[in-house]
């Protein structure tokens, strides 16, 4: 079997004080991609602000540190090894409450390519709060 290797990169900034960083994903030669991924470094005090995906569910999992999650109005205490999934048309949002860097890994499906031009984010995404 051959394997692709390709590193998965996109804006270094997304929906407030997340910051992208790459991520190398390996995969049989010739299949077909049918999820998408990203981590992300939150400092001490920042945000994802609040969106939403129109067609894209997420599935985040929490490496490192401490915040909270709202999904909705609902919102969630997470910590290292938490996980949360998010459906299309749920808004969420996170926000850093500990003191060191909160990482966090998020696989998507469908995967989601390139930015929309008419907005500069991701196509299928509606912010719904002010990036702090």
């Amino acid at each position: 079997m051959h394997l692709t290797r390709m590193v998965m990169t996109g804006p270094p900034m997304m929906h407030g004080a997340a910051h992208r960083l790459p991520l190398v994903l390996t995969q049989p030669e010739g299949s077909s991609r049918q999820i998408g991924g990203a981590w992300y470094r939150v400092p001490p005090g920042g945000a994802i602000s609040r969106h939403r995906h129109t067609t894209k569910a997420e599935l985040w999992f929490i490496v490192q540190g401490d915040g909270r999650v709202w999904l909705d109005e609902e919102e969630i205490k997470v910590e290292a090894g938490s996980a949360i999934y998010t459906p299309p048309l749920i808004s969420h949002r996170l926000e850093n409450t500990g003191v060191t860097d909160l990482i966090l890994i998020i696989a998507t499906h469908p995967p989601v390519e390139g930015l929309d031009p008419s907005t500069g984010g991701r196509p299928g995404t509606e912010e719904l709060e002010v990036s702090p």
